[in-house]
């Protein structure tokens, strides 16, 4: 038999049902041209849910996958969670709720994602619960109850009692499943579940049952949270930008069914009710339409205004398109109701007969005694948890003492380990440094001596030939600590300094600038790792400048690759050079689309320059870094454009020509 109808499923169901006005076509297409014209996914997210907003409902899987796919590039896992629990709302079947059951298990593990694994969850079985036979579902009750609550977590005894309550809700007895609707509400609040969209679809499905089993004013009061929640979601949707989210159909049927709860309203109170869904109807096609083909809203006013032979033509409409069980018992009630009021003996013979055949279905012993028998199994599993817990509770007081010494030993040796590898960490590091520390010394050492036999060549001659060591050599430096490194380093670079001038000009070449821009550019295209655009202006007339060729190269290639760097995906960088005659100089222009360098804080650029590892490894380390120092003095780097401002991110070299 079919559960009681997922129509009345409100709040997480999405605003339209049928296909989109010609105005909300264009309104998308529109939104369409705009989407492809931004570049962040921000941006498109946002664009996307406005699209989403307007879309029929046989576009939301599509619009939803389209989402995810945008969310899942940018990392979004909230817009992610969101079109899991979206996407659960729209699909039907099985093989489609299980894809996303799949996608949710996924993502990072978090609380959100522990309630949208269970909202999906809950959703599949609502799905399953509608088409199954009487006897499988009596079958999966059984297997749902076996479980003990102590071997489950929270969110599985939320699962395991919404489970219990779709499948009774079309045989069980009104009292057995209220009992147990009312103990889901206890034990999601026990649970601190506040996901809006669990929220939702507990006070959904409880508006629901208390409805069918008679339960008006619990009904009722499940109705008016849910239009309270209804109103929050409106203004936390304002919040967000979302203009085109229309919540008319959910509040549509959320007045529809507390009107089916008349006995329990006032004349006033109903009257009320229907004026709000005519006036939605007003503004609203889709309800528009709903109220011309399913009369049931208007069945329930004549009803309770007494107006029973207009209610009769209503309720005989309606069971002519009624497939719910549930409904169709609902209106064969009123349907003797208003027959009896007015004699009407055709109708009550024709409503009598069908009703007599419906509960004997749902009175037949056999199904009584299995439910009875259910609940039962369910009664005794959840109190032997409940004594597994008192039982858990004592032992835990018993062995509470030992266990704090426990961890106090516990957490002393684990102290102790952790500083022994902390000390064995630093020292193997210490030593590690130390070593290239004194690679780097003997490095400048053995260029310092080469240095000084170029210089004294004649002297280092004659004392070649004799039985001393050359005079010219040094002793090489013991390194005792850092400090006496570091002095070692300063003493052979002032060293080199003073005396390797001279070699320093060998390195001075005429470079032609385009040429040399081609070079740079062409690097770095050969290591590009992310799209962006490079926007290269070469001077035009060419022209020469003077200057260490490989200082410049280190320098603009370094540069470049920050730039790059720094610029996002899609982003851009730029690179040009002019020739300033009036003061000698040329002028080099780095740009990239990124955040810039302060102005003042241009040392930045250096960070990942040079490093004494890498100079240790050349043959004249000192005298590159005099070179490169020498080259910079003769120089000028500053940091100027702002993002916000438009002009991007820029900096500035100036070099003398010659």
């Amino acid at each position: 038999m079919k559960k009681f109808i997922l129509l009345l499923f409100t709040l997480l169901l999405l605003p339209t049902e049928g296909y989109a006005t010609p105005d909300k076509r264009a309104m998308i297409a529109r939104l369409r041209e705009e989407l492809a014209t931004v570049k962040t996914n921000q941006d498109s997210i946002k664009i996307l849910y406005d699209i989403f907003d307007l879309s029929s409902r046989r576009d939301y899987m599509n619009v939803c996958k389209e989402l995810d796919a945008v969310a899942a590039r940018g990392g979004d896992n909230t817009v992610r969670f969101d079109m899991a629990r979206q996407m659960a709302n729209v699909g039907s079947s099985d093989s489609v709720l299980a894809d996303i059951e799949r996608r949710v298990r996924t993502l990072p593990d978090c609380k959100e994602k522990k309630e949208t694994a269970l909202f999906v969850k809950i959703r599949r079985l609502s799905a399953i619960a509608r088409n199954i036979s009487e006897k499988e579902r009596q079958e999966r009750i059984a297997r749902t109850i076996v479980p003990e609550d102590n071997k489950l977590d929270k969110y599985g005894k939320v699962e395991r009692l919404f489970t219990i309550c779709e499948y009774l809700s079309v045989f069980a007895k009104g009292d057995m499943l209220v009992n147990y609707l009312d103990d889901l509400g206890e034990l999601m609040k026990a649970s601190g579940i506040d996901n809006y969209a669990l929220k939702n679809i507990y006070y959904t499905e409880s508006a629901n049952i208390y409805s069918i089993t008679g339960n008006h004013d619990k009904a009722l009061a499940a109705d008016r949270i849910l239009l309270k929640e209804i109103d929050n979601l409106e203004k936390r949707y304002k919040a967000q930008g979302r203009k085109y989210r229309n919540l008319d159909v959910n509040r549509f049927i959320i007045y529809r069914r507390m009107l089916s709860n008349y006995d329990s309203l006032s004349i006033d109170e109903a009257n009320d009710l229907y004026s709000k869904i005519l006036a939605i109807a007003e503004r609203n096609e889709d309800v528009k339409s709903t109220m011309e083909y399913n009369r049931r809203a208007s069945a329930y006013h004549a009803m309770k205004n007494g107006r029973y032979a207009e209610a009769i033509p209503y309720i005989r409409r309606q069971l002519s398109i009624e497939r719910s069980h549930i409904l169709r018992k609902r209106m064969l009630e009123m349907l003797v109701e208003a027959a009896s009021a007015i004699g009407d003996q055709t109708n009550l013979d024709i409503a009598q007969k069908e009703l007599d055949a419906i509960n004997r279905e749902i009175n037949s012993v056999d199904a009584r005694q299995k439910y009875n028998e259910l609940q039962v199994k369910y009664d005794v599993s959840a109190l032997r948890a409940e004594n597994a817990e008192l039982e858990l509770e004592n032992k835990n007081g018993q062995i509470l003492a030992t266990r704090k010494i426990m961890i106090f030993v516990i957490v002393g040796w684990v102290a102790l380990a952790v500083m022994l590898v902390g000390l064995l960490f630093f020292w193997a590091k210490y030593k590690k440094t130390s070593a290239d520390i004194s690679s780097f010394v003997a490095t400048l050492a053995s260029e310092r001596d080469a240095i000084k036999k170029r210089r004294y060549y004649d002297y280092a001659r004659k004392t070649d030939s004799d039985d001393k060591s050359a005079d010219y050599r040094s002793p090489r430096p013991k390194i005792g600590n850092i400090s006496e490194a570091v002095n070692y380093i300063i003493n052979d670079v002032m060293f080199i300094s003073s005396v390797a001038m001279e070699d320093t000009k060998k390195y001075r070449h005429d470079i032609s600038v385009a040429s040399f821009m081609r070079d740079r550019i062409a690097e770095v295209e050969s290591t590009l790792t992310k799209s962006i655009n490079i926007n290269v202006i070469y001077p035009d007339p060419d022209f020469e400048i003077h200057a260490d060729k490989e200082c410049l190269r280190m320098l603009v290639s370094h540069i470049l690759q920050v730039a790059v760097k720094l610029a996002p995906q899609g982003g851009s960088i730029g690179f040009e050079c002019t020739e300033d005659k009036a003061v000698g100089k040329a002028r080099f222009v780095f740009r990239h689309s990124g955040n810039s360098l302060p102005e003042g804080r241009e040392e930045k650029i250096f960070d990942n320059f040079m490093d004494y590892k890498s100079l240790s490894e050349n043959g004249d380390a000192a005298l590159i870094l005099v070179r490169m120092i020498n080259f910079l003095t003769n120089s000028s780097l500053k940091s100027t454009g702002h993002q916000e401002s438009g002009e991007g991110a820029k900096l500035v070299f100036m070099l003398p020509l010659s």
